[in-house]
């Protein structure tokens, strides 16, 4: 008779826990770490669960679409880990690394914000605007989230960047508008400048 449906290792009278509820309990423990601000602590843990991973996948203990999963997340860490110590291109590699921008659309977000504080240029923020026009609609995008894209995006325009074309004033304030109604000071002031 088990307790709450676990298996039992009849040896040692303990719970036995199969290969995948480990490799997810590390997966949430990094989570944690992070969320408390341990980047370092984090950055570590997710460079040993992506060996980990590797391992259980070649021996069979997860499929490859669990490994998949748990990498995308670890990646998705270690890209807002290197985007918060400034390291851009570590974080460009993460994000274009197994479906991590598919997986989170924010990524080209934060892109957007690294290459406009590298200062590259125009025809790069162009493209940023591009890709960011189309990301601004993505459902999977929270709120703050959305409303971190349309204000970039209401930046860039107000500073002379375009997509296929150049935004109206009207449409810019209209992402400001976005940006304010997802809580954020800053469009706000925006808006109001812009009447």
């Amino acid at each position: 008779m088990g307790s709450g449906g676990n298996i039992w290792n009849n040896n040692v009278g303990t719970p036995f826990v199969n290969a995948k509820d480990m490799i997810f309990d590390k997966l949430n423990n990094i989570r944690s770490v992070y969320g408390s601000g341990d980047y370092a602590g984090a950055e570590a843990l997710c460079n040993d669960i992506l060996i980990d991973v590797e391992q259980k996948v070649s021996n069979g203990e997860i499929s490859a679409f669990e490994g998949d999963g748990i990498l995308v997340e670890a990646l998705w860490i270690l890209a807002n880990i290197s985007f918060k110590k400034q390291d851009y291109q570590s974080m460009e590699a993460y994000l274009n690394s197994n479906q991590v921008l598919q997986t989170y659309p924010y990524g080209y977000y934060l892109m957007a914000v690294s290459h406009r504080i590298m200062g590259l240029p125009g025809n790069v923020m162009n493209q940023d605007m591009s890709i960011l026009m189309n990301v601004k609609d993505v459902g999977r995008l929270s709120v703050e989230e959305r409303g971190d894209v349309c204000i970039m995006l209401a930046d860039l325009a107000s500073d002379g960047f375009k997509a296929n074309k150049k935004l109206k004033k009207s449409e810019i304030k209209e992402l400001y508008r976005i940006g304010m109604d997802s809580g954020n000071e800053y469009a706000r002031d925006k808006y109001i400048q812009m009447k």
